[in-house]
């Protein structure tokens, strides 16, 4: 239960620190094992704790150095196994095609790669997160209330994995993976659409868990029918089927809500933030620009030695003695030659 109300909360934002954490408690617990099988692997608990945790810690640190390539491979197993768990939907293509099994095998191994590439993986995550974290919460709820009595469509001896069973109804395993397309569709429509269409982005979800509640627990009125497919056959039992599907509903769509728009704010933060150094670099070449190879601006030579920009001085106030610098001595710019000291006429204190 708490786990599904982290995924559900905040499943995407902290998946690099929680899927390494996942990592590294599978590898201690494999350590574990190990060490009761091979006796002589630690000396007696505290060699056994020692080892599960510098082995645990290795693991988080491994994949979380290298989140990345970890993702990958994580997307091309759940995707394989997304594939073989369907795969009673390729069954009647067998006899047309004896390579559909293995064709949805491997277009579900590259798609699973392609969802959890770097790109596109914290708006699936938005999605699927609440998803799978819904999914727990209301199982793991529905096994604690039924074994105090509360529920009483369930029985007392219920465990978590009859519950999870009995709420995706005769469906079985494919409920989920439908339940995961939909929600890969909303992650789409949100990513195309922004922080505006969050609440339209999740209607897809939305729809996709509610037929999927009832048809879990009605069957659609695929009981009217005489050939009923067995994977749309009503529950004996629809009651937690149909309550504990709508509990489902409403937590992964809330979260999804949540997640999506937290994801958008962080997307146009971090465009901003872009913005914001692009037009300070841009700034910055312009002042670098702007400034002459001795380290000031140009503008500052100007006015130190003007001589040196003649053809930015041709108005009489700069020139006290007439005429632009170019004709210095000539006695131009209405002024006599006799009444403007010549360059021969000039001289320098000293010479």
């Amino acid at each position: 239960m708490a786990l599904g109300i982290v995924m559900v909360g905040c499943g995407s934002m902290i998946w690099p620190y929680f899927f390494s954490f996942v990592v590294g408690v599978g590898g201690a617990c494999f350590v574990l094992y190990e060490d009761q099988t091979i006796p002589k692997l630690a000396p007696g608990l505290p060699g056994d704790v020692v080892l599960a945790l510098q082995a645990g810690v290795t693991l988080f640190l491994a994949v979380y150095l290298g989140f990345e390539g970890s993702q990958v491979i994580l997307g091309s197993m759940i995707g394989l196994a997304s594939a073989y768990v369907a795969d009673v939907t390729v069954l009647h293509l067998q006899d047309v095609s004896p390579y559909a099994s293995f064709g949805l095998s491997c277009f579900g191994a590259a798609f699973g790669v392609i969802v959890f590439h770097g790109y596109c993986r914290q708006s699936i995550l938005a999605t699927m997160s609440p998803l799978f974290g819904g999914l727990l919460f209301v199982t793991g709820a529905g096994t604690v209330l039924a074994q105090f009595g509360i529920l009483p469509f369930l029985s007392p001896q219920l465990v978590w994995i009859d519950a999870t069973k009995a709420l995706f109804g005769s469906a079985g395993a494919t409920h989920l993976v439908v339940q995961g397309i939909c929600a890969i569709l909303s992650s789409i429509i949100a990513s195309l659409g922004g922080a505006n269409r969050v609440n339209v982005a999740v209607i897809p979800m939305g729809l996709g868990l509610s037929l999927g509640t009832f048809a879990s627990a009605t069957g659609l009125g695929c009981g009217l029918l005489h050939n009923c497919p067995p994977w749309l056959s009503p529950a004996a039992n629809p009651a937690w089927p149909l309550l504990g599907g709508l509990a489902w509903t409403a937590a992964a769509c809330s979260g999804a809500i949540l997640q999506l728009r937290n994801v958008a704010s962080t997307s146009y933060e971090e465009l901003l933030r872009k913005e914001r150094s692009a037009t300070r670099a841009r700034k910055g070449t312009t002042a670098a620009a702007n400034t002459s190879s001795y380290g000031y601006p140009e503008t500052q030579g100007l006015l130190t030695q003007p001589h040196l920009y003649p053809d930015d001085h041709n108005n009489s106030s700069s020139n006290p003695y007439g005429g632009s610098h170019a004709d210095f001595g000539t006695g131009s710019n209405n002024r006599s030659n006799s009444n403007s000291p010549s360059r021969s006429n000039l001289r320098i204190p000293g010479m």
